[in-house]
């Protein structure tokens, strides 16, 4: 009942009086401050991760989101419910700012420079392109015919190359990954893939860019990889599903050594393991339900699972590619769209979006050691 008691307490303090007490006291410091948006809430919470407490509150616009922040320690949340990117000064946990957008956002990322945004649209066949220093939309740009009629979402994950020179987003209306120089904003080539697109991985050479499909045109989910010097597509790699799951490919990711691909169906439990000098998948695991981010220990040894329709973290062993454990993480069967691992690889924080936690995992132990309030609806937390 006290762990009640005190996230009302918190939730209900005005936020003008309590960032103002925040910033009068407390400095920024790295890796101690987690920053997670709420979308149940439309407000972002300061966590300091040394105290384990709730620092400040603040207003965002309606569903916030995604996080970033450029290299002055400005952050921009884009509101899933509002056509606005709200921008925050995260060293002093305030909002300095809102920047109108031509359209509803559904992802954004920033540039290898932290110098501009690339935000992609759910409700507009565009990428709009931000200078951080203005806080400016400096360019939208078309990338592709805006269809009558049709609920599809229109793209998902912008993706800057390994030298910004250029971004990568799907038009999951055509099916395409559109290239866009960055530059001078100009579409610079459209590549048919085989189906609807979620996210993007490049290699560690920057070479070879990976595409996850959240289905493919015959109703499954695949993998195409997509050569970065010619924007052809080298290969498509259908994905198994197990036990009647459904299609909705999700987030990827390489091990630490480059070679292994780790890509996860959020539409079921699947891990499937692609080894890069192949291309060819080696290995299917299965984590929990709605399995969508991987996380790699600092020495190389283990993968850690996080699922969107579950309760568990699920611990891989890489040498030996099979999962050893599943870890608990609260009761509520939905963990968040992000987690935060440690520099020194001892510890996994992930949010439990349904118990409004979040939950400390040592990872020696394998165990959640503490857990700490957050808002409702809570997907996203980073840490800088």
């Amino acid at each position: 009942m006290k762990t009640i008691a005190y996230v009302i307490f918190v939730l209900l303090v005005p936020v003008s009086s309590f960032v103002s007490a925040t910033q009068a006291e407390i400095a920024w410091e790295p890796n101690k401050f987690a920053y997670v948006t709420n979308e149940g809430d439309d407000s972002l919470l300061v966590i300091d991760l040394k105290q384990e407490k709730t620092i400040a509150i603040l207003n965002t616009d309606k569903i916030p989101h995604a996080l970033v922040f450029n290299n002055t320690g400005k952050g921009y949340i884009n509101n899933r419910g509002s056509q606005t990117l709200t921008v925050i000064d995260g060293n002093h946990f305030k909002v300095i700012n809102h920047i109108q957008l031509p359209a509803i956002s559904f992802q954004l990322a920033i540039s290898p420079d932290k110098k501009t945004l690339a935000v992609g649209y759910k409700d507009a066949l565009l990428v709009s392109f931000i200078d951080t220093e203005k806080d400016e939309v400096i360019a939208s740009v078309s990338i592709g015919k805006e269809p009558k009629g049709t609920k599809t979402k229109r793209s998902k994950h912008p993706y800057w190359s390994k030298n910004g020179k250029f971004v990568y987003i799907g038009d999951n209306v055509n099916q395409t990954v559109v290239k866009v120089e960055a530059q001078t904003f100009k579409v610079v080539a459209i590549i048919p893939v085989a189906g609807s697109i979620h996210h993007f991985t490049l290699d560690k050479t920057g070479e070879q860019l990976y595409v996850a499909h959240e289905k493919n045109k015959v109703g499954g989910t695949s993998i195409s990889i997509i050569d970065v010097a010619t924007d052809k597509v080298l290969k498509n790699i259908p994905l198994s599903l197990v036990n009647g799951e459904k299609a909705k490919g999700h987030h990827g990711a390489f091990d630490n050594s480059g070679r292994y691909f780790f890509h996860c169906n959020e539409g079921g439990k699947t891990v499937t393991i692609i080894d890069h000098n192949t291309m060819k998948i080696v290995k299917t695991l299965q984590a929990g339900m709605g399995a969508g981010h991987t996380y790699f220990g600092k020495n190389g040894q283990f993968a850690y699972i996080i699922p969107h329709k579950d309760n568990i973290v699920t611990v891989i062993d890489l040498i030996k590619q099979e999962v050893i454990n599943n870890i608990e993480v609260g009761k509520g069967k939905k963990l968040a769209h992000s987690a935060y691992l440690t520099p020194d690889g001892g510890y996994l924080y992930a949010i439990n979006t349904l118990d409004s936690i979040i939950g400390k995992i040592d990872l020696k132990q394998q165990k959640i050691v503490s857990t700490m309030p957050i808002g409702k609806k809570a997907l996203i937390m980073v840490v800088r």
